[in-house]
């Protein structure tokens, strides 16, 4: 036998980390390993060069209310799985960000490009597509029903943006997000 502390999981980190952002609200996450090498780590470094204010230290990961987002050119090729609610960031940001090298990500559950470009704009998001990303123009978000295309990180990714949307916004399909984050709509709620 032996003992091991299993690190928390920056993927699905992402999802409350970016709820916190868009909703001005402060948040800490305890449990992630600063030294781990997951690639969705890279989410930390992305929001804090958007603007957000995010502080990393031995007792964890802590977003302070305040930070205004603006746009940059983000190449995600060693994190495309956090594509999805990248995009959502990128809503909320003023200006335009450009999403590169996640070309991969339409071969995931679903074409997260195509699928998180449709729903987002359905919302009033100001997206283009491109072969390996998006460009996404800041402008607010409002409330409308969307599909999650049986992929977990649709419906994390759209029920965050839905926080901060003017208005109701209902998400189809969630009983999918078990795949990876059980408690998902536990620890979002409060947000």
């Amino acid at each position: 036998g032996f003992e091991c502390t299993i690190p928390g999981d920056y993927s699905g980190a992402a999802f409350p980390l970016v709820a916190a952002v868009i909703t001005g609200s402060a948040l800490t996450i305890t449990g992630l390993d600063n030294n781990d090498i997951q690639g969705d780590k890279a989410i930390i470094p992305v929001l804090q060069r958007m603007g957000a204010l995010i502080d990393v230290n031995t007792h964890g990961v802590h977003v302070r209310p305040g930070g205004d987002l603006h746009g940059i050119d983000i190449n995600m090729n060693g994190f495309m799985d956090a594509l999805p609610i990248l995009a959502v960031a990128a809503c909320y940001a003023k200006g335009v960000t450009r999403i590169t090298g996640a070309g991969m990500a339409r071969h995931k559950e679903c074409d997260r490009i195509q699928a998180i470009a449709m729903e987002l704009t359905k919302m009033g998001a100001c997206i283009d597509e491109t072969n390996d990303g998006l460009i996404v123009e800041g402008r607010a978000l409002h409330g409308c029903v969307v599909e999650t295309y049986h992929d977990h990180r649709m419906v994390m990714a759209l029920s965050v943006a839905g926080l901060a949307a003017a208005g109701t916004t209902t998400v189809n399909g969630i009983d999918i997000v078990t795949k990876s984050y059980q408690r998902f709509f536990d620890d979002i709620l409060p947000c």
